[in-house]
């Protein structure tokens, strides 16, 4: 009676391993069924939203569109700048006409396509730590990086052109004198006009669209396109790419950024193109809109999502949670 009483003791000890054992394999299946059925969800959901996020991109494309519509109208139409008279002993405008060391062709070029390449490479960096960390989840990494392409693209390529728009229309509205304005006018009778101190109207002899160019020298737009560029730049490295390495990598690229935006800008005051007010004022704008679109339109510090390594092994997780559940 003694034997058969302790039987059925010794069966329960060795059951309940068991118990354990079969818990973690039907959880390790319903976790499989579950991101199976996830990933199918995305796909669905991705699907789904095509239509919604092809108007909304097209509503987006029409509000940048009309944001740069100044400056496609001031430079298109025969709107000419404000013109500004100057007085006979200003020698401020009087400093001979020079070639471009940085072009509007080259910075253009370097300013787009340099905070465009960082955040492709830097948000694929993302989605690649993802799908490492995350038990390879594609479809879910590969809808973020769509989505993060389309939100900071979008916004740093709206905010270049409220940088541009409030540069052309204070050009046109304005019309300070370039440095070299009088040895591209080349006014008429000069001597005899300059009987006066002040000169209302120059009776400009050069040719008509240098003239109308020496006439926007406030502000500097290589001065307020450079900083706008590269300060995004330096405010997108901070938030968006945490560096695990050497603490002074990103430092050092936010200071090369600066320092190329700096220098486009005194370049313009030894091209005789600006006055050093003017560079200054580009920079100040260029700083200002860059720090809006981050923080209100692209909203980098809101919706960062710092890159770290996992506190825990998820399989380890699992069967701790699992044997404890016996």
């Amino acid at each position: 009676m003694k034997w058969n009483t302790e039987l059925p003791v010794k069966t329960r000890r060795v059951a309940r391993p068991r118990l354990g054992i079969v818990v973690l394999i039907v959880g390790g299946r319903d976790r499989q069924e579950r991101r199976r059925s996830d990933n199918e969800t995305d796909w669905g959901t991705i699907v789904e939203m095509i239509p919604r996020f092809v108007l909304l991109a097209f509503a987006d494309v029409g509000c940048a569109f009309l944001v740069f519509l100044p400056v496609v109208v001031l430079n298109l139409s025969k709107i000419v700048p404000f013109e500004r008279g100057f007085f006979c002993d200003d020698d401020s405008i009087k400093l001979p006409h020079k070639g471009d060391t940085i072009s509007s062709g080259l910075l253009f070029a370097l300013g787009l396509c340099i905070p465009i390449a960082a955040i492709i490479c830097g948000e694929a960096a993302a989605m690649k730590f993802h799908q490492e960390h995350h038990n390879g989840a594609l479809v879910r990494s590969s809808r973020q990086l769509y989505l993060a392409l389309y939100l900071h693209l979008g916004a740093f390529l709206f905010g270049a052109a409220v940088s541009q728009s409030l540069t052309e229309v204070a050009k046109f509205a304005i019309g300070r004198l370039r440095p070299h304005f009088l040895d591209v006018c080349k006014p008429l009778n000069l001597t005899e006009r300059c009987a006066g101190s002040y000169i209302p109207e120059a009776l400009c002899t050069g040719d008509a669209s240098r003239v109308a160019d020496a006439r926007k020298s406030f502000y500097s737009g290589h001065s307020s396109f450079s900083s706008y560029t590269m300060i995004f730049l330096a405010l997108y490295l901070q938030v968006r790419m945490p560096w695990r390495g050497t603490r002074l990598l990103r430092p050092l690229l936010q200071f090369a950024a600066i320092l190329g935006a700096f220098y486009v800008g005194l370049s313009r005051i030894s091209d005789h193109k600006h006055h050093w007010s003017d560079v200054l004022t580009g920079f100040f704008q260029g700083t200002i809109v860059a720090m809006l679109v981050v923080f209100y339109v692209a909203d980098f510090f809101r919706m960062s999502h710092k890159i770290e390594e996992p506190a825990h092994d998820g399989r380890r997780m699992d069967t701790v949670n699992a044997a404890n559940s016996v």
